[in-house]
């Protein structure tokens, strides 16, 4: 195999959409009071706070916030950080990932220990979020400020600001209190009109790599460009 098809073989590897959209899709249709028990069983993986205590609202803004935050990390930061970097670039990025995972600071083991990897973390998806950030930035001028300033009180401030301009974008309501491991800790609130409903996490998902189609169509474009003009 040539370098460039390896590489491009290695970066589809490290990529991951499928999993994040079959999480909202699975959710939505056990979303119910009737089935919020196995609902709640089938979203513990993914989350890091406790899930026993989530009412069917709780479920929809829990697993909404969880696939923005990993599709940043496991999807739109590797594919910037392959065209910044090559497939390394990609790779530091995802591995970046997995250890914030693997030592969240949320969890009390790793408090302390986990704050390097979390902030190594935060830079490298912080391009990425102003990237998905900036067309929701222009069709919200309006107000911008106020509506970013809770942002900052969110553990990962870039990260706050895109829940942000999502909540306002689809009039959904995001952020607020959340247990971990017994203890209730108090996120700032994203109050931007109804409760989110059970086909919110797929809307997000859809709306953010909508943008990031947008951005590879958008620099495949410019790249033929100078190519044609060399």
């Amino acid at each position: 195999l040539s370098e460039p098809l390896f590489d491009l073989l290695f970066l589809l590897l490290m990529l991951e959409s499928r999993p994040l959209r079959e999480l909202a899709q699975g959710s939505r249709a056990l979303a119910t009071q009737e089935t919020l028990v196995v609902a709640r069983l089938q979203v513990a993986p993914w989350l890091k706070r406790e899930t026993g205590k989530l009412s069917v609202m709780g479920l929809n803004k829990a697993v909404s916030e969880t696939c923005v935050l990993r599709l940043v990390g496991q999807w739109a930061a590797p594919l910037l950080g392959f065209a910044l970097a090559g497939v390394q670039g990609a790779l530091l990025v995802r591995l970046a990932q997995l250890t914030h995972l693997a030592w969240n600071p949320k969890q009390s083991a790793f408090v302390h220990f986990g704050r390097p990897a979390a902030a190594l973390y935060q830079g490298f998806c912080a391009p990425a979020i102003l990237l998905l950030a900036l067309p929701l930035c222009l069709t919200q001028v309006r107000g911008l400020g106020n509506r970013v300033r809770p942002a900052q009180h969110w553990p990962h401030p870039a990260m706050g600001v895109l829940l942000a301009l999502l909540a306002r974008a689809t009039g959904s309501r995001l952020g607020g209190p959340r247990y971990y491991q017994g203890q209730l800790v108090r996120f700032p609130v994203f109050d931007e009109g109804s409760e989110p409903d059970a086909n919110l996490p797929l809307r997000l998902l859809q709306r953010l790599q909508l943008t990031g189609w947008g951005w590879l169509g958008l620099s495949l474009l410019l790249i033929l460009m100078a190519l044609n003009h060399g």
